[in-house]
């Protein structure tokens, strides 16, 4: 996802850092690291400057209005609803101090809107979307967005630390404490990496046996590489595959069961189970 300025039309500055505060800056610099901003995993935001994420304190159970970041990691403060954030940040930095009583009080005329930057869009229209992962040894568990690898923050998937070239990420924040990793999805129009190839039809699978996802997440992670999560209606299909559905409308998913000789069964959608992605080759033989 491309990074974004925060943008205050109340006060007319963008949110910047200042090695760990944050403070409101104008005029706005996109080419700036310091107010280049990221949703990145369990709805933080992130800062490209200072790699770190931004911490909005909560009136319920903090004494301080200070916004400031500090570095991601497992146990660190995350936002359970953007709107939240809105709230904090407009309570936190649009402020003004009264002359009669000193005390802090918003400002007569707020907003409240944090937009990105050169657009009417609020921030939280830029809505993170999990990274599913193939093979690796995380069971299909979504990237660590932010995560440290060799004393060193990414903050999407990466090449480094690999002759093949293969995009990769850790699935937990600390790669060298946990050593949990994942290949990253890629859309790319042939079949070769992570696919086999029917060469009768020249269908693309992805046989998924290793990871435990919902059938939502399951279908997420095929369409992050341009494919389908597989629907099976036809009978070549259903003997390339080695299975043998049964028709069933009581439920909306089903699952192979491999120890009935690959019969299909019911099975509720958010269960955590394998599965299967299939796409067309785009480089097909051309026609004699």
């Amino acid at each position: 996802p491309e990074s974004f300025l925060v943008y205050s039309p109340d006060v007319e500055g963008c949110l910047e850092t200042q090695e760990s505060t944050v403070r409101i800056a104008r005029p706005c610099h996109s080419s700036k690291p310091e107010q280049q901003w990221l949703w990145v995993s369990r709805r933080r935001l992130f800062n490209l400057g200072t790699l770190s994420c931004l911490l909005v304190p909560s009136a319920s159970n903090s004494t301080s209005n200070a916004i400031s970041t500090y570095q991601c990691d497992e146990n660190f403060y995350f936002i359970r609803r953007c709107e939240t954030l809105l709230e904090q940040l407009t309570a936190a930095l649009l402020t003004q101090t009264s002359n009669a009583t000193g005390l802090q009080q918003p400002p007569a005329k707020t907003s409240g809107q944090w937009l990105i930057f050169g657009t009417d869009k609020s921030i939280c229209s830029a809505v993170f979307q999990d990274i599913y992962t193939i093979q690796g040894n995380s069971n299909g568990r979504p990237c660590a967005i932010p995560f440290k690898y060799d004393n060193q923050w990414f903050y999407a998937c990466t090449s480094t630390g690999r002759e093949d070239g293969h995009l990769w990420c850790a699935t937990t924040v600390d790669y060298g404490k946990d050593e949990k990793w994942g290949f990253c999805p890629v859309k790319s129009a042939d079949c070769e990496t992570f696919w086999d190839k029917d060469p009768l039809t020249h269908s693309c699978y992805q046989f998924n046996f290793q990871s435990a996802l919902s059938w939502g997440e399951a279908w997420t992670s095929c369409l992050q590489q341009d494919a389908n999560l597989l629907s099976i209606n036809e009978i070549h299909e259903q003997t390339y595959i080695n299975d043998q559905p049964s028709n069933s409308e009581e439920e909306n998913c089903a699952v192979i069961r491999t120890e009935t000789l690959g019969a299909w069964q019911n099975r509720n959608c958010y269960n955590a189970l394998p599965y299967v992605c299939k796409k067309s080759s785009k480089r097909s033989l051309p026609s004699v």
